[in-house]
């Protein structure tokens, strides 16, 4: 039996390592709620993994929900859409989502309607509801231009990862990712739940761009009823070669590359892209969001958030618009903040803390968690390594992570790029485990940026090398030319009077002879 009929039969394989978190997911009953308009949203210009694109808008301008705020002008650029109508206030450096409290440029708008559950005037967007009948390649530009990144991961530019398999035409197996491993996050599971028919919908789609020989729907065995929605939707649909495939519950299955493994036994080395091996990739959010664009000419200005936290007085699963303010949203759910104040955006594995919560929800924001006193403690006192080997026997990229460690704190950039840094995922499985407490994500990801910081550095220097180079070679030709043109000056000059004198003889001889 080939593996693609392994595939088509629902066989699966298991990834090395992996940990078993407490679930927590205390809002998988909770149904996907609305919040009222807020009176300001702040958009950041970039979302997504890649450069962000040309603004269009100025402060004072008037704009419709689902308006373009920015225009893309190049392959990783992504732009950005009004959620809701209203006029625009700034366009300056304002927080991000991010460890370090970082700023970049975002646009301000003050709503039209705040306090009200409408979008305003709307603006009317092109689509393609016949987009069977329609070139793939405008359907892969519309995609572009609602502004679709990737939902479950780092927001990488979705028409970018289709646009690359389509134009090889080798997808043998297109995943769905409806695992959501990560504790306390339930919004895809509702999503699959409440939404399955739109879900399917956008399958379609991928499905007509990529032309894959079968497609798998993959969802962990802890959500029943998702997966009864996805199923009864796809016999209703009577979509082909696609199926649900239940995988055991196991923490980080829902990695692209670990669950790529699970479904068909592939390992992807980490300097290689699924698309080389006929493998895509989308997670179920994303898959709902083409098709809103698609069939509706919904650009991506909306998103499913989970809510909870002990901190919180209620908790839940919420549809809101990009750029709603972290903590106004907290505050929606009566948030009370604990003597030691902590708020995390995704996840208690992969997620990061903010230190300020007048920050925006964005694109790839799918969790807010409010901790209580005693809810995912922070880091316990570090201690040293004692070689125990359990981060090495927890890690699902096979990397010996306490080796690793003792590179990043020693700052051996080469050493830690050659003991496999750059194949971490980040997913947080050794720092669980670690009996030491030793914080091993936040030095990898530490040791990543300054690795970054180096290189942009050293890309700096070579450029300004290459631009001392390039001077001192035209000011060498200047040079040359300037001292071509002075001895061509100088004979001139020279040949001037021996000239004068050889038309003069003559001359004198005749009168001499007279």
């Amino acid at each position: 039996m080939s593996r693609w009929d392994k595939i088509r039969k629902g066989s699966l394989f298991s990834f090395k390592g992996g940990v078993f978190p407490p679930e927590n997911k205390f809002t998988a009953d909770m149904a996907i709620e609305h919040v009222p308009a807020p009176e300001y949203l702040t958009l950041p210009l970039k979302q997504h993994s890649g450069a962000p694109a040309e603004v269009l808008v100025k402060p004072g301008q008037h704009v419709l929900a689902d308006e373009p705020l920015t225009s893309p002008k190049s392959a990783m650029q992504v732009p950005i859409h009004a959620p809701l109508s209203g006029t625009v206030v700034s366009v300056a450096m304002s927080g991000i989502p991010h460890p370090s409290g970082y700023m970049e440029p975002c646009v301000k708008i003050r709503c039209d309607v705040p306090g009200e559950s409408g979008y305003g005037e709307c603006y009317v967007n092109p689509s393609y509801p016949d987009y069977q009948n329609t070139d793939r390649e405008t359907i892969l530009n519309h995609i572009n231009r609602m502004g679709i990144a990737g939902l479950g991961g780092a927001g990488f530019p979705t028409d970018v990862k289709l646009r690359s398999s389509a134009r090889a035409e080798n997808c043998q197996v297109l995943i769905i990712n409806g695992a959501e491993c990560e504790p306390y996050i339930t919004c895809d599971d509702r999503l699959m739940r409440e939404r399955a028919d739109r879900i399917i919908e956008g399958i379609r789609i991928l499905q007509y761009i990529l032309n894959p020989v079968y497609t798998v729907v993959a969802v962990e065995n802890n959500k029943p009823e998702a997966i009864r929605e996805l199923n009864r939707a796809i016999s209703s649909s009577g979509i082909p070669e696609t199926r649900v495939t239940e995988i055991p519950v196991k923490y980080p299955s829902g990695a692209a590359r670990n669950l790529i493994t699970v479904i068909t036994g592939i390992e992807i080395p980490y300097n290689a892209r699924s698309t080389a091996y006929g493998i895509v990739v989308h997670n179920v959010s994303t898959v709902y969001a083409v098709a809103d664009a698609v069939l509706r000419g919904k650009p991506l200005t909306h998103r499913i958030v989970t809510v909870t936290g002990s901190a919180l007085k209620k908790q839940g699963n919420v549809e809101i618009p990009l750029g709603y303010s972290i903590k106004e949203l907290m505050n929606h759910f009566g948030y009370t903040a604990p003597s030691v104040p902590r708020v995390i955006v995704g996840g208690p594995m992969m997620g990061f803390t903010i230190h300020d919560a007048n920050v925006p929800v964005i694109k790839t924001s799918n969790c807010i968690i409010a901790p209580g006193e005693h809810e995912i403690e922070r880091t316990k006192p570090q201690v040293n390594c004692i070689r125990c080997g359990r981060c090495a026997r927890a890690c699902p990229s096979r990397l010996i992570p306490y080796e690793l460690y003792a590179f990043c704190v020693a700052n051996e950039h080469e050493a830690a790029l050659k003991c496999g840094l750059k194949s971490c995922i980040e997913c947080g499985c050794c720092s669980f485990v670690c009996p030491s407490a030793i914080r091993l994500i936040a030095e990898f990801r530490q040791e990543k940026a300054q690795i970054k910081i180096e290189k942009i550095k050293k890309d700096r220097i070579n450029a300004a090398k290459e631009r001392f180079v390039l001077k001192q070679q035209r000011l060498a030709e200047e040079e040359r030319l300037r001292a071509e043109r002075k001895a061509a000056a100088l004979a001139k000059i020279k040949s001037k009077p021996a000239a004068a004198a050889a038309s003069a003889l003559p001359v004198t001889v005749a009168l001499s002879t007279s």
